[in-house]
């Protein structure tokens, strides 16, 4: 039973209830009037979609041979972090620490810390000072203990550590003393040191001393009471001029390759650059995940990269939103705690064109009550937008019970309360979905929210959803899309599109979701308005494709007409797993008609990591556009990692008007014949139908009728008639389908084929299109059919 915080029920139950002990944020009790604002406005030097169409092919190995040429630099509360191609390293005032790339499928990381713990000459130490002053200089990092300076010059695969003192008129041997901690173990090697673990280690080489002249000597180094010795021979020092130098080198050395896995992308567009940004995690070890982010304009050229989490501890998940009216996208993931096994959600603001972060924001914090995770986060690009929507679930440790939660985030880092989207006991509300922006915010303005609710005593599931004001209000409180009784399946891989306002309708936006352990297949997809589910389609059936093939991590993205959904698709019996993309367009009466259909953008070299990423250049306010961004996580057969790849989709193919129907059989190509209807609804212009995915050079002629019928077989043929009643055949507009499998014809409403000759049709008639063709089955002539639409003549 659900219960609402205005009633005395709730009231009851609070007194009682274990979870009742744990502070819950607040629930949003207020509901707000829609309303509306300007977009921000067109980059006047934006491609525009045409020339992209004409661009060459995107060089994904130019792009990705970026990343592994670069330093990365980031602040965190404990240091600063620098990634390398071979390590990471944090650089603070208490020291240094070292962490070799031992390959992502090392089961943890394997840290080396050292910090300068004397200097000594002549019998006496040095003043050192007990923090050091840290500063950077370019790729040279300076720890200042006073009279020594320590310091990390950073190279892709290595780091030199150095000491600098004025050693002039000394005559007796110095010797720095450094601390070092590490689960590595160390032997001596070639005059440096060896660290060592199951999978590689570290090389710390035999360090040389020089002086202003530019002369050197070695300096033996040895292991002295759990210290590394740095011994500069009296000689040296005796005829040295001015300031010295000592530098070991610090490198990496893996038993295993270097590669590493990527996994889990998202997308989103900037305006300000025409850019797209993808977030992905980077593993470093299984214990260590860190978060990558690279831009790439429209075109395909690389712009900017970094890392906004390449810390010890590992930050999963990562979701990123666009705020086009200050050129900003806020990135959150989850940080995971190993000492305590709490989470914090945590972001960071990103900066366009510039590419600069922001510090580190903790949104939500981890404690032994309440427990923060899987966070998404929407943005807006109306002109005057100020916050993006973070959502998250929080986990009750006492109750087993969890609530979805919501907080606004502006620019400047500053979080609003955060509140409950609904409070409810004795079920767990988890895994909220965001829409990727609140749409366009002249028609649409509101985020669209959805979530998994299980009751903790039936078992029993829902998916629910909500819809919310740039202004933190909710529109109309949680509601039930779909339900599932305990046995029937529990929901997963769901997501939430934009909303799209066609046609003079109510604000209209798609869910779609998996039931795993159903008899259902993949890819169900919810067409919803406010509170209301207006119907159900399964993606398998109007594709036209297979139900039995394996639909995973369907995503949506949006135009300013249409409806994007890019998922995997595998054969269960063979095969990569394929990534599609498939055009929806909204027509009377809240179907779905397709008006492209599977279109390949890759394939994932046998599986996949994580959900696709995609994001519009729509949904980041280039509202006239249609290019959509993907990304997703493969594997490389070569290496066994998974590597992040891309493409851009122009969904560019006019609107279709005319929801398809009917589940025909496959063709001699494999495939099912697919029709589509383009144009508008009109009773008096024409439509353009198109048939595809068809035998080559195949006789076919369209059919059409106002009665829906499923007659398998007509006189001996291999397909599915879908039309029955008076039926009119375009036969004398017969034609082929050439060496692409393809066939079109101009449909005139006014002059629509039947029996005893062409009619008008009238505003309010449905009429059916289907389309005849010959085939061969094993050699054998026959015929076959494609699927067929629906025409509502308005």
């Amino acid at each position: 039973m659900r219960t609402s915080l205005l009633l005395p029920l709730f009231i009851a139950t609070l007194a009682t209830s274990a979870s009742a002990q744990v502070d819950r944020p607040p629930a949003l009790t207020e509901l707000g009037e829609p309303f509306f604002q300007q977009a921000v406005e067109t980059q006047p030097n934006a491609w525009t979609d045409a020339e992209l169409a004409a661009a060459p092919p995107i060089d994904r190995a130019a792009i990705q041979s970026q990343r592994r040429t670069l330093l990365y630099y980031t602040e965190h509360a404990d240091g600063l972090w620098v990634r390398g191609r071979t390590y990471k390293a944090r650089i603070s005032e208490s020291g240094f620490t070292y962490i070799p790339f031992l390959g992502s499928k090392a089961p943890r990381n394997y840290p080396a810390s050292f910090r300068l713990a004397s200097a000594s000459v002549e019998g006496r130490a040095l003043d050192l000072t007990a923090q050091a002053e840290v500063r950077r200089e370019g790729d040279r990092m300076i720890l200042d203990r006073g009279p020594v300076d320590v310091l990390y010059d950073m190279a892709l695969e290595s780091v030199e550590q150095s000491f600098a003192l004025d050693a002039t008129g000394l005559s007796t041997d110095l010797m720095l003393d450094l601390d070092f901690t590490t689960d590595l173990a160390v032997k001596t090697l070639g005059g440096g040191f060896a660290f060592e673990g199951p999978m590689g280690g570290i090389h710390y080489s035999a360090a040389v001393v020089f002086d202003g002249a530019g002369r050197s000597a070695n300096v033996p180094a040895t292991l002295v009471d759990g210290r590394i010795r740095l011994t500069v021979p009296a000689e040296f020092l005796a005829i040295a001029n001015g300031p010295i130098l000592v530098d070991p080198v610090f490198a990496t050395y893996a038993i295993d390759q270097y590669d590493g896995d990527q996994e889990n992308v998202d997308a989103a567009y900037s305006i300000v650059n025409d850019a797209f940004t993808y977030v992905y995690e980077d593993y470093f070890s299984g214990a260590d995940a860190d978060v990558y982010s690279t831009t790439i304009d429209s075109s395909g050229a690389f712009l900017s990269a970094r890392y906004v989490d390449s810390s010890a501890e590992s930050v999963e998940d990562p979701h990123i939103a666009t705020l086009a009216s200050a050129n900003a996208q806020l990135i959150v993931a989850v940080r995971h705690h190993p000492s305590t096994g709490f989470h914090d959600v945590v972001g960071r603001i990103l900066y366009q064109p510039a590419g600069g972060l922001s510090a580190e924001l903790t949104i939500a914090a981890g404690n032994a009550d309440a427990d923060p995770g899987a966070p998404d986060v929407g943005g807006q690009f109306a002109a005057a937008g100020t916050q993006f929507c973070v959502v998250w679930h929080n986990f009750y440790t006492s109750s087993q019970e969890a609530d979805p939660l919501v907080a606004m985030v502006d620019t400047s880092g500053v979080i609003s309360t955060i509140s409950s989207l609904e409070i409810t006991f004795d079920r767990s509300e988890t895994s909220v979905e965001i829409s990727e922006s609140t749409g366009d915010p002249a028609t649409v303005n509101r985020w669209n929210i959805v979530y998994r609710s299980e009751d903790l005593a039936s078992g029993d599931q829902s998916l629910r959803a909500t819809q919310l004001l740039p202004t933190g209000f909710l529109l109309f409180f949680a509601v039930d899309l779909e339900a599932s009784p305990l046995g029937s399946g529990t929901f997963g891989e769901y997501d939430v599109s934009d909303a799209l306002n066609l046609g003079g309708l109510d604000p209209t936006y798609l869910v779609n979701y998996d039931r795993y352990g159903s008899t259902e297949s993949d890819g169900q997809i919810m067409v919803c308005r406010g509170d209301s589910r207006i119907n159900t389609v399964d993606l398998a059936i109007l594709e036209h494709g297979v139900p039995q093939f394996d639909k995973a991590q369907c995503r949506f993205s949006t135009t300013s007409t249409q409806f994007v959904l890019t998922h995997y698709e595998k054969d269960p019996q063979f095969g990569p797993y394929y990534v599609f993309s498939t055009a929806l367009d909204l027509t009377l009466g809240g179907l779905l008609a397709i008006s492209e259909r599977r279109v390949v953008l890759g394939q994932t070299g046998g599986s996949y990591a994580g959900s696709v990423g995609v994001a519009s250049r729509f949904s980041g306010g280039m509202t006239s556009s249609k290019f959509i961004g993907t990304a997703w996580a493969e594997l490389n057969l070569s290496t066994g990692n998974f590597d992040v790849q891309g493409a851009t989709y122009n969904a560019s193919l006019p609107t279709a008007t005319a929801p398809q129907y009917c589940y025909g059989n496959p063709n001699s190509t494999g495939d099912r014949g697919f029709l589509t209807l383009y144009g508008d609804s009109s009773a008096t212009t024409q439509k353009t139908l198109q048939a595809s995915a068809l035998p080559l050079n195949a006789s076919a002629y369209f059919l059409t009728s106002q009665t829906m019928a499923s007659i398998p077989n007509p006189g001996g043929s291999q397909g599915i008639l879908c039309i029955g009643g008076s039926i009119g055949r375009y036969s004398n507009l017969a034609g082929s389908t050439g060496s692409t499998g393809t066939i079109l014809l101009g449909i005139d409403p006014t002059m629509l084929s039947q029996p005893g000759g062409p009619v008008i049709g009238a505003p309010g008639e449905t009429w059916n299109f289907q389309l005849w063709h010959r085939d061969s089955a094993n050699g054998v002539p026959t015929s076959n059919f494609t699927n067929a639409v629906a025409l509502l003549l308005n």
